[in-house]
């Protein structure tokens, strides 16, 4: 049986019927450019040429709506807290503003369909269990203790 993932913001499918992976050595969640152009416009993020990445408000941020994954019947949510960068490391990717709000989803720069239409990050990973059957070609998600924190 093909399942196929999708990212949800709010109650707005941005990205349906993809292909895409899990990746520890990318930091970020890149997603397709149609999409990436959905999430933005419905958060009103500002793009940083210095970060590359959406700033927002503290009342865009309370504003901000959950983002969702859903692989299968499985939703695996992504707060509003999980979706910024954090704070305290602000300098580390060149913001001399250490209470900038920087949003973690970015453009992968490649239409929707084009193959990759999503990479999943380390920030996606740490929020959940996520477990790798090479033999098989599978993998597998779980909640673990942090998907919900709000910290980051």
């Amino acid at each position: 049986m093909t399942v196929w993932p999708a990212y949800i913001y709010g109650t707005t499918e941005i990205l349906t019927h993809t292909t895409g992976v899990i990746d520890c050595g990318t930091s970020l969640i890149s997603i397709a450019t149609k999409a990436y152009n959905l999430y933005k416009a419905a958060n009103s993020g500002e793009f940083n040429p210095v970060t590359q990445l959406l700033a927002i408000s503290n009342d865009q941020y309370g504003a901000l709506q959950e983002l969702k994954f859903n692989i299968g019947p499985q939703t695996y949510t992504l707060t509003p807290n999980t979706q910024i960068w954090p704070h305290s490391l602000n300098a580390r990717i060149g913001s001399h503003q250490a209470d900038t709000i920087y949003l973690i989803v970015c453009d992968i720069g490649k239409p929707i369909g084009g193959g990759l239409d999503f990479i999943s990050g380390y920030i996606f990973m740490q929020r959940f269990y996520i477990v790798y059957d090479a033999t098989n070609s599978l993998v597998g998600f779980a909640t673990a203790s942090f998907t919900n924190a709000t910290t980051n």
